[in-house]
């Protein structure tokens, strides 16, 4: 059995979505805790938000998932193949990567993944205008911030930067 993966095992949820929001989503709840500390009798006269650390620590999280991942794959005999695949005919794949070659399967699974959605007259820059992708990239809080889109993605992200003080 083999898997063709062309970015990162785990897809979107593991690299650019659930996981790494969800972790970042979890230290931000740690954040409103220590600002109500004081209504359960916990004084906490400080506090500091490292972004860059807490970036950090979601970037562990997520890269020890992946290697788990990856163990789990290769004990249940799975080849991962690097690259790119688009049929040939209903039972065969031709694979470009970092090797090149045709498969044969009787049983194909299609799991093609997802990207954000770009706005054609507000088009991702990734620096003024970012996506659910690169908002995950960045270093430090900006200033203000601006989210379109009201599913949970959107929801996610306003609630996150909101309670860090963006």
């Amino acid at each position: 059995m083999s898997l063709i993966e062309e970015k990162q095992l785990g897809g979107v949820c593991l690299n650019v979505g659930c996981i790494p929001t969800k972790t970042l989503v979890a230290r931000a709840d740690m954040l409103r805790k220590v600002k109500k500390a004081a209504s359960y009798g916990i004084r906490i006269d400080s506090h500091s938000i490292d972004f860059g650390q807490m970036q950090q620590g979601k970037n562990v999280v997520v890269d020890n998932m992946r290697l788990s991942l990856g163990q789990l794959i290769n004990k249940h005999g799975v080849t991962v193949i690097n690259g790119r695949a688009q049929f040939t005919s209903p039972q065969e794949l031709k694979v470009i990567g970092e090797k090149n070659m045709i498969l044969e399967a009787a049983k194909i699974i299609i799991a093609t993944g997802s990207i954000p959605f770009d706005v054609p007259s507000f088009p991702c820059d990734h620096k003024k205008i970012l996506n659910s992708t690169s908002a995950l990239e960045l270093s430090s809080l900006p200033k203000k911030l601006m989210v379109i889109g009201g599913g949970y993605i959107g929801c996610e992200f306003s609630s996150l930067f909101q309670e860090m003080g963006v």
